[in-house]
């Protein structure tokens, strides 16, 4: 027979988890106004503890960052890319990625980290960022949609994101969760009397 301890901290162990899987991804449609900020001079932050920026692009739209709290030294960014399924021949989208280690100054400001293009034949598209060992922790990045619709995006962070210096902001405990836990303790304490 399980203990009732055994059982209450595996609970609580499976709630953390499901916690920090939740905030592990910032997802454009889950932000308020649904959309990344398109402002050079109030970008998008994304604090440490965040592992996949997802979002969607299409012509003259920018989606600007500014990601705090990475570690520093050398570290690789993903980029991908993809259409829209079911695409036809006409179908054709792409930008550029822009970045720097200090706040922007301007629109298109930063150096190239590269360029991306869709059309048919060509779904998905991808592009690394590569830090160097001089890193030290703030990046600015720009996603400049140049031409197309519909293009979807992520963006994976190195895995040492997640043990930056900033923890990442609490995820709150679903209602259910809370309900569970607190019969869990009341179980608890009948159970502790029982015994004595």
């Amino acid at each position: 027979m399980f203990g009732f301890g055994k059982v209450f901290a595996g609970l609580v162990a499976g709630m953390a988890l499901a916690g920090a899987v939740q905030a592990a991804t910032v997802s454009e449609a889950d932000i308020a106004g649904g959309e990344f900020s398109s402002n050079f001079m109030t970008p998008t932050v994304i604090d440490s503890g965040v592992s996949t920026v997802t979002g969607t692009g299409a012509s003259g739209a920018f989606d600007l960052f500014a990601f705090s709290g990475l570690d520093t030294g050398a570290q690789t960014l993903s980029f991908n890319f993809a259409a829209p399924a079911g695409i036809g021949y006409s179908y054709s989208a792409g930008g550029s990625i822009l970045y720097s280690l200090t706040p922007f100054d301007y629109a298109w400001d930063g150096l190239t980290a590269g360029t991306f293009h869709l059309g048919y034949g060509a779904e998905t598209a991808s592009v690394d960022l590569s830090l160097p060992d001089s890193f030290v922790g703030d990046l600015y990045l720009g996603l400049y949609f140049t031409y197309g619709s519909d293009i979807s995006y992520g963006i994976g962070l190195p895995a040492s994101v997640s043990s930056g210096t900033n923890p990442p902001s609490p995820v709150p405990l679903p209602a259910g969760g809370l309900l569970l836990g607190s019969v869990l303790a009341a179980a608890g304490l009948f159970a502790a009397r029982r015994k004595r």
